[in-house]
């Protein structure tokens, strides 16, 4: 008696004499039963680690990892196209293409980013930074993220001593 749902019985690897006793076929199948799904989770972990085919609640946990957005207005599609060029996204982190890049994937929008190299200090203003980052994020009116989560997600992108200044103009659907 093996069960239908393991993809390994355990009675199969029992000696003939205990494999035939009705008692020990039955612990055996017990067994198979508690130990299939965690056999099905190993055998499929390569499916779960892939963003493509993995369950969005999984999705995003594993975004929680690598820093990725998480926020439940962010369709899971971006998301998972996120998590998907984390890799990439990462070594671009703090440049201009690199906020682009993870913007585009994070809002579906057009993003434009004006750096004006500041990361050093002024002459004539010991101890301040040049100017900020300007960041203009395209968006369809449909889109219906709020401008504090556009800011959030661009200060988390920005080298820590920089500011950084959002503009969200709402453009027609495209």
């Amino acid at each position: 008696m093996t069960s239908p749902g393991s993809p390994h019985p355990v009675a199969a690897f029992l000696p003939a004499v205990l494999a035939e006793d009705r008692f020990v076929a039955g612990v055996a199948h017990g067994i198979d039963d508690l130990l299939a799904p965690v056999l099905l989770s190993i055998d499929t972990l390569a499916e779960y680690l892939d963003p493509r085919l993995a369950p969005d609640d999984f999705v995003d946990w594993l975004g929680s990892w690598l820093g990725i957005v998480r926020d439940p207005a962010v369709p899971a599609e971006r998301r998972r196209k996120l998590l998907a060029n984390a890799v990439d996204l990462y070594g671009w982190r703090g440049t201009v293409w690199g906020l682009e890049r993870f913007l585009a994937l994070a809002t579906g929008g057009r993003v434009e980013v004006h750096d004006n190299g500041g990361c050093v200090i002024e002459e004539e203003a010991v101890g301040q930074w040049s100017g900020p980052v300007r960041v203009r994020v395209f968006v369809p009116a449909s889109a219906g993220l709020d401008t504090a989560w556009y800011e959030r997600v661009v200060s988390d992108q920005v080298p820590a001593h920089l500011r950084a200044a959002v503009v969200i103009e709402i453009v027609g659907e495209w």
